[in-house]
């Protein structure tokens, strides 16, 4: 496992027999606080920015995207599921009060960046996937893509009422700290219109979740 990423994921391993669409695994997780000191550290005394839970999820998907590019092009990371739903499956289950939408969804939907195949992208960097705050779990869903929904996901969490996730100058300052954090370490990483994108991704992950509830 990569130096970098150890502190910040959990080690996965098949356990017994997978019956269908159920697997047993066993996951083994750093102790806790070893990950959260040498993150604050790094992020105060390396690229001056104040630690706390979103900049540290910040640092840990700027390091995760940056050691999996090399990774994008595995036959393992093919995804399998699409990435964006067909705008009907929301108007089913929404109805009519989401019509005002259809535009700038299918827009989104549509774009060839949010398409493209720039690194492993974990693809459902929910709350309930950080584990310590910190620890990124659920790979089932990795796959090769844009980094886009990682960032827009890692930002919401219900244990404080999704309040970055709800105010624009939260959600700039984190995405500013990604860009931040991703540019130090990685020369290929372009920001061009990064952060449209990943406001557009909290649009479309947002609808999803509704879907869901």
């Amino acid at each position: 496992q990569n130096e970098f990423l150890r502190p910040y994921t959990i080690e996965v391993a098949g356990v017994g027999t997978s019956h269908g669409d159920t697997h047993v695994v066993l996951t083994k997780i750093v102790d806790e606080g070893t990950g959260w000191t040498t993150a604050s550290t790094i992020l105060s005394d390396n690229f001056d920015i104040e630690p706390s839970l979103y900049s540290s999820r910040m640092y840990v998907l700027a390091g995760w995207h940056k050691i999996m590019r090399p990774y994008k092009d595995r036959a393992e990371f093919v995804p399998n599921q699409p990435h964006f739903l067909a705008w009907d499956v929301f108007k089913k289950t929404l109805g009519d009060r989401i019509e005002k939408y259809e535009n700038l969804y299918i827009a989104i939907a549509s774009n060839p960046a949010h398409h493209e195949k720039k690194t492993v992208s974990h693809n459902d960097a929910k709350d309930d996937n950080w584990f310590q705050g910190i620890v990124l779990g659920d790979y089932s869903n990795a796959s090769v893509g844009a980094e886009y929904k990682d960032v827009a996901r890692s930002m919401e969490c219900r244990h404080d009422d999704n309040k970055i996730a709800l105010s624009v100058e939260l959600t700039t300052e984190q995405v500013e700290n990604y860009k931040s954090i991703r540019s130090n370490m990685d020369d290929a990483f372009t920001e061009e219109d990064f952060s449209d994108r990943v406001y557009e991704a909290m649009f479309t992950e947002n609808l999803r979740l509704a879907n869901w509830n």
